[in-house]
């Protein structure tokens, strides 16, 4: 009778503290439920980073940030529905920070399941059964019953990785592109307001926090990096990245912003147009914001060598560089390096045109007084349209002494050029070593 009796008390613990753990557990565990916090929440797998970084993944957080949409995580790949408790920890007032709440799973879920962990995305249904994002940024580590510390993503944050910044990278791999996080807004305990002023400079003392998930992505985060955090597009508000944190806690990046005194409206990388669905570049301001796709080329997958910091290139506004038939211009920049760094040259652009792999024409524009004219036989109208034979090539050219290192063009309504190419080429005079860029670009129809 004694050894059964034995047995049953191993089986619940061995000792009367494990036992009545256990008991706790699995009343817990049946009654989960039932409580009125209870939530069916979807926890972000370890290996899925969300937002997906494409044009649609923008496109529809920007569209949740502005509040005309919302996310269905049952369609969001990467993300498993988890049982939760969702519990209050403290009640909002004005005069403090943003709140954090309670996520409790259920009893020892967080020892079997590797996706309970801070720095990992979850949606959480609200009283109206909208799922909204929320990032768990902290653990208390009770005997029992562990909880998680969860905040609200309020934050749309935009930064860009251009060639000229693989450098600092220490010889990793780094797509050059758009980058965009959700991220959590915290009050800077160090807040001063006005401006500082010393014998050399003045500036601002406005400081914000953003939290971040600390992924492959939000590791590219570095500073200076320029986020603009503004909802004024007649005057934004430029805010540079001045202090990084990423081991208080793992798994979490944690960011310190310094407001600048004067931002550049034609700087429009970093700047999220909830009023546009409209992607530019950075010369179009307020009426659109920049998106440009990430390389993810196999190819560039290596560190980091001297041919690659100094690789000419011509860069392009917009998604791609393509031309549609009778569209509106497209920016093309000239880009020339040396030692890593965008050197000042003043391009000499030429133009080849190819339909099926023949060359049709080549035109030189060379430069008289501050504009560019055409060199060439080409009919040449005054509001620079160019065009040559009948119906064979045609397109218009905008030019700007203030940047010389730009050219607009636009292709004219000619159908017989959809499917042709453009060969756009840049290059320096023979004094600097006649360095050269060069960019191909497909005609496409409307």
């Amino acid at each position: 009778m004694f050894d059964q009796f034995r047995g049953r008390m191993m089986a619940q613990g061995g000792q009367m503290g494990k036992a009545l753990k256990r008991q706790s557990d699995v009343t817990m565990d049946a009654t989960f439920h039932r409580d009125i916090a209870y939530r069916k929440c979807y926890l972000q797998d370890k290996d899925t980073i969300f937002p997906e970084q494409t044009i649609e993944g923008y496109r529809k957080a920007k569209s949740v940030y502005a509040g005309n949409s919302e996310y269905d995580p049952r369609r969001i790949k990467g993300f498993k529905p988890i049982d939760c408790k969702y519990l209050v920890k403290s009640y909002y007032n004005l005069a403090g920070d943003a709140i954090d709440y309670y996520l409790q799973f259920r009893p020892n879920a967080h020892g079997k399941n590797p996706n309970i962990r801070v720095g990992a995305y979850v949606f959480i249904p609200d009283d109206l059964g909208v799922y909204n994002l929320w990032l768990i940024v902290a653990r208390d580590d009770k005997p029992q019953f562990p909880q998680f510390y969860v905040l609200r993503c309020d934050f749309l944050a935009k930064w860009h990785i251009s060639e000229s910044d693989r450098v600092h990278y220490e010889g990793a791999h780094v797509d050059t592109g758009t980058y965009f996080s959700w991220a959590i807004a915290r009050m800077q305990s160090s807040y001063n307001s006005g401006v500082w002023t010393d014998y050399a400079t003045t500036s601002v003392e406005n400081q914000k926090k953003l939290w971040f998930p600390t992924n492959r992505d939000t590791n590219t985060i570095i500073y200076n990096e320029h986020i603009t955090i503004s909802d004024n597009p007649l005057r934004r508000t430029s805010w540079e990245v001045t202090k990084v944190v990423t081991t208080e806690p793992i798994n979490l990046t944690k960011i310190t912003l310094a407001q600048q005194l004067e931002y550049d409206s034609r700087d429009n990388l970093s700047w999220v147009n909830t009023e546009s669905n409209q992607l530019s570049d950075t010369q179009h301001g307020i009426d659109y914001d920049f998106f440009q796709l990430r390389t993810n080329d196999e190819m560039q997958h290596s560190p980091v060598n001297e041919d690659s910091i100094n690789k000419n290139i011509i860069s392009f506004s917009g998604i791609k560089s393509s031309l549609k038939c009778g569209g509106s211009y497209k920016t093309y920049t000239a880009n020339f390096y040396n030692n890593g760094q965008i050197v000042g040259y003043t391009p000499y652009w030429s133009i080849s045109y190819f339909k099926d792999g023949t060359e049709i024409c080549s035109m030189r524009l060379d430069y008289s007084g501050n504009d560019l004219v055409v060199n060439g036989e080409f009919d040449v109208s005054k509001d620079r349209k160019v065009t040559f034979g009948d119906d064979l090539f045609g397109i218009q050219y905008s030019y700007s002494s203030e940047k010389p290192s730009d050219i607009k063009i636009r292709c004219l309504s000619i159908l017989n050029m959809v499917g042709g190419k453009l060969v756009i080429k840049a290059e320096t005079s023979s004094g600097h070593d006649n360095l050269t860029a060069s960019i191909e670009v497909e005609v496409e129809g409307l």
